[in-house]
This record gives structure tokens, sequence and C-alpha cells, in this order.
């Protein structure tokens, strides 16, 4: 059985029926309150954790029915987010229901959200949420025997077409640098200027980042690093008639790396048009 929330009839919202019982988002009895929990066929199923800093609200992320070998059971995905001043508040809940039982597996705190896969072995639920970090292609959450375990798949680039000029750069026009980073063909085409060590440190330092603008010629994207923007810049070219990419990073401790020009002012990313230092 595998699955991802759109084909799972799955998405936010305050009531989810499966097959053995309803599952609700219900408010506290707190008419001060705007925090959450969670019923079963009306009933309270799990309540929030409250102290002095941080409590929850709820929402149903992915819903899969799943027979095999005579057995029917529902496993519906949680997401339970924190209120309080948590760095990684994304706290995800697998909820296994049957005929005979009803069992709440336990949850584990991501920095990621969007599941993109799920998929049940027999013995183990796991799922794969987006990654924030370029180095990995997902946040993978597995549950088993009554252990909850989270590791990173690295990523891997598949070879494909690399974009060429015109539409396929003036697409980008508006949107942030991390956007292009994520799209594989945009991974392509910096990687024949760059090694892949370098587009990682690229992502890292160009997160933070201003909306690509047309200028002479070239589309120009700049970012730096979260929290750190005095000290680290980054930017990415692309020339709109040729689709011909430069990289540049910059930061305090090792100076300006020029990527796709044999010699930095040939450049325009250091003519004068963005300034990085």
């Amino acid at each position: 059985m595998t699955g991802t929330p759109d084909d799972a009839a799955a998405g936010e919202r305050e009531r989810l029926e499966t097959r053995f019982g309803v599952l609700e988002i219900a408010p506290v009895e707190d008419p001060d309150s705007s925090l959450e929990r969670l019923l079963l066929d009306g009933e309270l199923f799990l309540d929030v954790v409250r102290d002095e800093f941080e409590g929850w609200w709820f929402d149903f992320v992915g819903y899969w029915p799943h027979d095999e070998g005579g057995r029917s059971q529902d496993f519906v995905l949680v997401e339970r987010l924190s209120t309080g001043n948590t760095v990684c508040s994304f706290d995800h809940i697998l909820i296994r229901l049957s005929a005979s039982e009803i069992e709440v597996w336990p949850g584990l705190a991501s920095c990621a959200s969007d599941v993109v896969r799920a998929a049940w072995s027999g013995s183990s639920f796991e799922i794969d949420l987006r990654s924030f970090d370029l180095r990995y292609s997902a946040a993978r959450i597995v549950w088993k025997g009554g252990e909850v375990d989270e590791r990173l798949v690295a990523r891997t680039f598949e070879p494909g077409p690399v974009p060429g000029g015109g539409a396929d750069v003036l697409r980008w026009e508006g949107r942030l640098a991390w956007e292009i980073l994520e799209d594989p063909g945009e991974q392509r085409r910096l990687l024949t200027i760059m090694p892949p060590a370098a587009l990682f440190d690229l992502w890292d330092n160009i997160s933070t980042a201003m909306p690509a603008h047309v200028a002479d010629g070239w589309l120009i994207a700049t970012g730096c690093k979260p929290h750190n923007c005095g000290f680290t810049h980054a930017a990415i070219a692309i020339e709109v008639a040729t689709g011909r990419p430069q990289a540049l990073i910059w930061s305090a401790e090792e100076g300006i790396r020029v990527f796709g020009a044999t010699r930095p002012e040939e450049t325009p990313l250091l003519d004068g048009r963005i300034w990085l230092r």
C-alpha cells in the first residue's frame, strides 16, 4: 500500500470518517483558549498537552485504508503543531484503526511537514516529508514495533534535460532563489558550472531570498543565510537569451567564489547591479 495525501482523500479539515470511527478536531472546553483536542466518535481520544508555554493544534494530513491477507486497517496521520517557542514544531502522530483495536503510535517532531510519499510494508509504516535541506530529498519517518525513527534520505541528481533560455529563464522572474534551486532542471543547469558540494553551499547561503528580477538580459536572484545575512550572501544569474548560468557565493570567512565565469569581472553579479558586502 502506497499513497500520498492527494490520492488518499486527505487534507487539512476538522472531521475525518474512517471505516472504524469518526475522528474530529475540537476546541478544548475553555472559551479563553484556542487549543484543540482530538475526538473519536465523540469521545476524547487525544488531549492537548499544556504547560506554561505550549499547547497543541491538530491537522489531519493523511488517511490510508489498507486491506491485506484478510485484515483491514486504516492509518491516519495527524500533524500536531506546537503553540510554544519550539524550533521544529511539527509533531507527526500515526493512528492505526481496525475492527479489534485502535493504536496511537508515538509522534516525532520534525521541521518538515509536507508528505510526499507513504508506504506500509507489512511490519512498518513510513512517510517521506519534504526536506528543507537540498542535501536530502526527504525526511523519512518510520514506525515499527511501537518505535518511531527519522532518517534523512540523501539527494541524488537524476540525469535529464537542461533548461534553455527565453521562457525557461523568464518563468522564474518574481520567484525566490530557493524555488529555483528546488527545480531538478535548474539543479542540472547549475551542476554544469559547479560540483554538488558547491550547489549545497549555494543553497545554504541563499535561502533567505529576494524575488528574482531581470536586468540587462540576465535573470538575477540573490539571498543570504538565515540569521547570518551580515556574513553570507549568494546569487544566481542566468542569461535570458542563452540560458547560460553563473553563480556567486560570498562569506566573511571564505571570500568570493564565482562559478560559470573564467574571471570574476565577467559576471554581472559583480558589476554593481547587486551589493554583496
